[in-house]
């Protein structure tokens, strides 16, 4: 009951209390997202850190995956900007439940298709762009996968590293074949964007 609106990035909106919405300032973009127990209300600095990068990476008309969504609202996000499927996922049956809720909370009719399953699931299907806003130590395993599930030139935001794992998160990135392009920091915590290169 006592959070309240915030801005964040440099056009968001994020309103913690969709049964009594507060309109967005000019020239924001207003996500309802009640604190729950799923990660990604957007107070965290990893999920305002990929929400800020979004905006920089023009995904309108563009193939989206979020992966472990939890709150949903990266792929909220991805939808509100245009992007064109969106796919979002958790192993999580409760985070994929509190995405669905999250998604119906929104201003417009968002189209982001969620399931509850593991990663394996994407199957052959790639995506321009996929999001994983989660522990290093979570997301490195699946590196792998998220190369081949990446369209060739595709672009992966990472977020939820320290500052101090970026070095070894680059060379992680490296050797998987996908190069950091950008990164971003906030207090200590940073987010990187890599491009998958193929040969």
């Amino acid at each position: 009951e006592a959070a309240r609106p915030f801005a964040a990035g440099r056009g968001w909106w994020i309103d913690p209390r969709p049964d009594a919405p507060t309109p967005p300032p000019i020239g924001r973009r207003r996500l309802a997202v009640e604190p729950r127990t799923a990660f990604g209300s957007g107070t965290h600095e990893s999920t305002r850190l990929v929400l800020a990068a979004l905006e920089d990476l023009s995904v309108r008309g563009r193939s989206v995956l979020d992966v472990g969504t939890g709150s949903g609202i990266l792929a909220i996000a991805a939808d509100r900007l245009g992007a064109r499927p969106v796919v979002a996922f958790d192993v999580d049956r409760d985070a994929a439940w509190v995405a669905r809720r999250t998604a119906v909370e929104q201003d417009w009719p968002v189209r982001v298709l969620m399931f509850t399953g593991p990663i394996a699931a994407i199957g052959t299907r790639r995506f321009d762009v996929v999001l994983c806003n989660m522990l290093a130590e979570q997301f490195r395993p699946l590196l792998p996968d998220l190369h081949r599930i990446l369209e060739p030139a595709g672009v992966v935001v990472l977020s939820g590293m320290l500052v101090a794992e970026l070095e070894s998160v680059r060379c992680d990135l490296r050797r998987a074949g996908m190069p950091v392009r950008d990164e971003w920091r906030s207090g200590e915590w940073a987010s990187v964007t890599a491009v998958r290169c193929d040969g």
